[in-house]
């Protein structure tokens, strides 16, 4: 991979799984330099469901007001903002659509996975 930072926002059913994958291509040492942030709209067993003109996931993501606004800046923002639209995706859905969001890569990172 030639960028040092990748960011993967994937609003799919089932797309937890990814999660998964990328934290044990990091254990294996494969992502060396990079880091990657891994956003995903549900988890490996559930269903992400529909808003009006997209995924419920997609919508809370561009609705955000660090998206609107001016963007997101480091780590800690990317964190608050993925906190925030995983609590809505959760509340809209009765908790039956879990977003998951993990941090990998770098080997001066450890695999943070935060379920929200």
């Amino acid at each position: 991979m030639p960028n040092k930072y990748i960011i993967l926002l994937i609003d799919a059913c089932h797309a937890g799984f990814l999660v998964d994958h990328v934290a044990e291509a990091d254990r294996k040492g494969k992502l060396e330099d990079h880091r990657v942030r891994v956003f995903t709209s549900a988890d490996t067993d559930e269903w992400a469901f529909e808003g009006d003109d997209h995924g419920m996931f997609t919508e809370y993501l561009l609705k955000h007001p660090m998206t609107e606004q001016k963007g997101i800046a480091n780590a800690a923002e990317a964190e608050r903002m993925a906190k925030d639209v995983a609590k809505s995706v959760r509340q809209d859905t009765g908790d039956w659509q879990t977003p998951r969001f993990i941090e990998v890569g770098g080997h001066a990172l450890k695999v943070k996975e935060r379920k929200y």
